[in-house]
């Protein structure tokens, strides 16, 4: 998690796929790795790790990182109804990710609603990138009040 909020993504994935030959039985970080590898632009890799994550998440990813809008908001819905508004940030990662900036920062704002504890990276997500010249994005980092 330290590389991943440091934006060390080569890193991260070197070090899982070194635990993951290591260690195999510790290897729990399946999302983890698709998620820097997805950020890495590395769509093909991603999908295997994503395929061994039970939940649809990962491939709600893969499609808005693919641009298949049809494909994420089917997996959207299945999360809604696993998760409701509890996977919020979720949802506003994978739109920002698929350019639908309204809906990214809706997401968002319901995350602050709820106080979805996916906002602590809020200020490190990669798939937040395109929405924070936004005022929107800006108002919810400078309501979250983190320390600088």
């Amino acid at each position: 998690m330290v590389l991943l909020a440091n934006r060390s993504f080569k890193e991260a994935i070197e070090f899982t796929r070194f635990v993951e030959r290591t260690y195999p039985a510790m290897f729990h970080w399946q999302f983890d790795a698709g998620w820097c590898l997805l950020v890495l632009g590395r769509t093909d890799e991603a999908r295997r790790y994503f395929g061994q994550d039970p939940t649809p998440m990962g491939q709600a990813f893969l499609a808005a990182r693919t641009g298949n809008r049809p494909e994420v908001d089917r997996n959207v819905a299945a999360l809604r109804n696993d998760f409701g508004d509890a996977a919020s940030y979720q949802y506003a990662q994978m739109y920002s990710i698929l350019g639908d900036k309204n809906r990214a920062l809706d997401a968002l704002d319901r995350a602050w609603q709820i106080r979805d504890s996916g906002l602590a990276w809020v200020k490190a997500d990669p798939f937040l990138d395109p929405l924070r010249s936004d005022p929107r994005f800006q108002a919810l980092v400078k309501k979250l009040d983190f320390p600088t």
